[in-house]
């Protein structure tokens, strides 16, 4: 929506429990465009770089070269032209799955040059009480990747939680938070690299983003 630039970053769904439980056959979707900005056409593939899902859900995606299901881990060789712009639809189909999802979709340049490539997380969750979100509870992560420390600057109306994931869902570090707006540092030196996911918790909301831990 509006043009936002999620180049490298997550995009979060927030699915409906009492709608997810129901099964009502509805799809979560997206189109996502990207733009061939050098002097060349290129061709490109779309890749299912990472993904996270329950037995029972299931997701399609879609680019000019054809629609793809999750056994396919990436798409046929398709063209885009210099200056042109490609869309891609993503789907997401719970099946009264409940649990959290995620797939990091990845765009390459397949050819003989340097590989250039931009990749998005979408990933879902499941909430209760939707309208009762708060908007000015806030919270980001830097630097990000991250190394041996992350900050996170975290501005709360109430109580909180953050809790930090393994790529499987392990949480693996969980910091108490009292109504504040101020920066917290946690120690990330002795997890392995690789992709988290981190999320703030309130009594009313649960918000998740990314984090890239390297060494």
């Amino acid at each position: 929506a509006n043009n936002n630039d999620f180049s490298n970053d997550t995009i979060v769904v927030v699915m409906d429990a009492d709608k997810v439980s129901g099964d009502d056959g509805a799809d979560y979707g997206m189109i996502l465009r990207f733009i061939n900005t050098g002097m060349t056409d290129d061709s490109v593939r779309l890749q299912l770089k990472e993904i996270h899902l329950s037995t029972n859900a299931d997701i399609s995606y879609c680019c000019d070269a054809g629609c793809y299901t999750k056994t396919n881990t990436e798409s046929d060789k398709f063209l885009v032209k210099s200056k042109d712009t490609s869309s891609l639809h993503l789907d997401y189909l719970p099946h009264k799955t409940m649990d959290t999802a995620w797939v990091v979709y990845r765009v390459y340049e397949d050819g003989s040059r340097i590989t250039q490539e931009v990749e998005v997380t979408v990933l879902y969750v499941i909430a209760t009480g939707i309208n009762n979100v708060k908007k000015q509870n806030t919270f980001v992560a830097y630097p990000n990747p991250a190394n041996q420390m992350v900050k996170v600057n975290y501005s709360v109306q109430e109580s909180a939680q953050i809790s930090l994931y393994d790529i499987v869902g392990n949480k693996v570090k969980e910091i108490n938070l009292s109504p504040n707006n101020k920066v917290i540092q946690i120690n990330t030196a002795e997890l392995p690299a690789g992709t988290y996911f981190y999320t703030l918790t309130t009594t009313k909301a649960t918000k998740t983003k990314r984090l890239i831990i390297r060494h």
